[in-house]
């Protein structure tokens, strides 16, 4: 009879924590929820679009040096042809957005050259030079680091239009400050890419 009256006090403890522990559960998820539902007042909206990001080159998208003669600045500007200068195009279609953004920037390849001595220069297809080389015409190492890739950021761009065709043209050569070594071979090669950014 003790033992039934132990097993009985036992049940009921468990049956009444049991029961406390439910209700600590049921008001802390009640408060919980009253408490996201009266504190949030931030408007969520979701709205749909398209974007439709294109990037055509000449015959590859890689630009290289290798042997060339040092040149001035004012010869490097006016350099054309598929072996002196780069001709790229940036289109997007899209819908839902005021405008795109994007950046063109470099993938290194093969690099003997020094990048101190490689100068860069970026136009748009009127030889206009592009914000950023229209008061000096940079030098590679001096680039910026990308934001979107592994190498150097050439140009931060936006279409403010969709269907916009933004060409370009990118030339490069050696510097005149560079001292063309005797007997040896010297090489700079990088891929140029295009890629949206948000």
């Amino acid at each position: 009879m003790e033992k039934e009256k132990s097993t009985k006090r036992k049940e009921v403890m468990i049956s009444i924590l049991a029961v406390l522990i439910l209700m600590v559960a049921v008001f802390g998820i009640s408060y919980a929820v009253w408490q996201q539902t009266s504190l949030g007042t931030k408007e969520n909206s979701i709205s749909t679009g398209y974007v439709s990001f294109s990037y055509t080159e000449s015959n590859t998208n890689v630009i290289s040096i290798h042997n060339a003669t040092p040149i001035s600045d004012d010869a490097g500007k006016k350099l054309v042809g598929n072996q002196n200068s780069f001709e790229f195009s940036v289109s997007a279609k899209y819908a839902g957005l005021p405008s795109i953004r994007y950046e063109v920037y470099t993938e290194p390849i093969k690099t003997t050259l020094d990048g101190r001595f490689l100068k860069v220069y970026l136009t748009n297809q009127n030889d206009v030079p592009v914000s950023g080389y229209d008061v000096t015409i940079p030098t590679y190492d001096s680039l910026e680091a990308s934001s979107t890739g592994s190498g150097k950021k050439l140009y931060e761009g936006t279409l403010t239009e969709s269907g916009k065709v933004e060409k370009l043209r990118l030339r490069i050569w050696v510097s005149s400050a560079f001292d063309m070594p005797a007997n040896k071979s010297y090489q700079f090669s990088f891929k140029v890419h295009v890629k949206g950014m948000a």
